[in-house]
């Protein structure tokens, strides 16, 4: 008996070219293989996919109220995160409806930070327009 080793696989027989299609055989069987465990999982993925149907999407609602009341700077990023997480975390792990849900408590909260700010800035614009006003006014 002769060990014959190829690509880390080694086949004992007593005929070396006997032993050396066997190893390369036993090569090509191992790449079928993966290719086979690939295509499968792929062809699972599909099915799976066709089963659920479409992705649920975050609330448009919801993304209208804080593209129209975020800041530019932030608006993209928020966004961004709050959907990927939306798809990623929430929906997987949560479902369709609690996804929904917790979207809108975040937008919510999101938008509720900057009343506050948006107030105060009014206030301030309003005050000015007043005083200015009130200054034209009395100079007249």
């Amino acid at each position: 008996m002769r060990a014959v080793k190829v690509n880390a696989v080694s086949i004992e027989h007593k005929n070396p070219e006997i032993g050396l299609a066997h190893a390369k055989l036993a090569i090509a069987l191992t790449r079928l293989n993966a290719q086979v465990r690939v295509a499968l999982a792929q062809e699972v993925e599909l099915l799976a996919a066709a089963a659920l149907g479409p992705l649920p999407t975050p609330p448009r609602s919801a993304e209208l109220i804080m593209r129209l009341a975020l800041p530019s700077k932030t608006r993209v990023a928020l966004l961004g995160d709050l959907q990927e997480e939306f798809e990623e975390e929430m929906v997987p792990r949560h479902g369709a409806a609690w996804a929904k849900v917790w979207y809108w408590k975040q937008a919510a909260a999101a938008v509720w930070q900057l009343v506050p700010f948006r107030v105060m800035r009014w206030g301030l614009y309003a005050t000015g327009i007043t005083r200015l006003i009130s200054y034209l006014k009395g100079s007249v």
